[in-house]
């Protein structure tokens, strides 16, 4: 294998089956390495011994071990996918950066504190290291096309985005990310937030908020609030009022626009968190950009 290939591995299988994402989110990282032309799949770890070796077996893994630092240490991998809970991902991150990893593509949260993540991405700066949070949906037809509108001035200059969404936990981070994204990732300056957290409910290993909502302001201007427990009236994600009209954002991958012109009802190639059929795969968008970075090219975000 030449300099310009890489050897990856992913720490944190999953059970595998239906629904792969969510409890085998480790399934989206192996099917996109595995169909990157310059990555070999080269080591997994588990601790579940079957989750193991289904995986290995569904992507003619080579090397496989329940134990991450043996992994780590033997294959000695450029780029490390960390896809377990959150609560192991901290010391994962800094055993990636003790055995010499290029780059880290890690599943969200990264850590359970802002302290606790500042300090990741410190590490791994200084000592060279790549990390991004598996925010693929930025790579989505849906969210491009929506940035585009705003981008165009369909709705005159953007004022406010609102949005919520119930059912799945933690889905509210892809959502914020959205609302950063759209916005080409303004600063915030200020954040309100309130969160209603009893204990009575756990998931992904830890206890989480039964309701939370947050309102914040842009440096530009705009303000945004966003409710992570309770869907709003109507099937929209977000509603993006402007000066001259709004953008209403749909699950299924449609846009409402309205403005002085009228009602325009636009198709999109992927829904808000996955491609349609024939669509483009998001995950090797984000892996080339991701890899180009490593090699010394700007960051997606920059």
């Amino acid at each position: 294998m030449n300099a310009e290939n890489y050897h990856a591995v992913v720490i944190g299988c999953g059970r595998g089956g239906e629904n792969i994402g969510v409890h085998s989110i480790g399934y989206v990282h192996g099917k996109a390495y595995r169909d990157n032309p310059r990555i070999e799949l080269a080591g997994a770890c588990d601790i579940d011994p079957g989750n193991l070796d289904r995986f290995c077996e569904h992507f003619s893994v080579p090397y496989k071990t329940g134990i991450s630092e043996e992994l780590l240490r033997e294959l000695r991998p450029e780029l490390v996918s960390i896809c377990t809970y959150v609560g192991s991902r901290p010391a994962l991150v800094e055993a990636s950066v003790r055995n010499g990893a290029k780059a880290i593509w890690c599943e969200k949260p990264l850590a359970l504190t802002i302290q606790e993540g500042r300090r990741l991405v410190e590490l791994c700066e200084e000592n060279g290291v790549k990390i991004v949070i598996n925010h693929y949906r930025r790579y989505l037809d849906l969210w491009n096309r929506v940035k585009q509108l705003v981008k165009d001035r369909e709705i005159g200059d953007l004022e406010f985005i609102v949005g919520s969404f119930e059912g799945w936990d933690q889905m509210e981070m892809h959502l914020l990310d959205m609302m950063r994204y759209i916005l080409d990732d303004e600063p915030v300056s200020w954040v309100m937030g309130q969160v209603r957290c009893t204990g009575a409910k756990r998931s992904y290993g830890h206890v989480m908020e039964e309701h939370s909502a947050c309102y914040f302001a842009f440096k530009n201007g705009v303000r945004g609030f966003y409710d992570a427990s309770c869907h709003f009236p109507g099937n929209s994600l977000f509603r993006l009022n402007g000066a001259g009209g709004y953008l209403e954002v749909f699950p299924e991958g449609a846009i409402t626009l309205a403005n002085a012109r009228g009602f325009t009802q636009i198709a999109t190639d992927s829904d808000w968190s996955n491609p349609k059929k024939g669509g483009r795969d998001p995950f090797q968008d984000l892996l080339n950009d991701f890899l180009a970075w490593i090699e010394g090219g700007a960051s997606a975000t920059d």
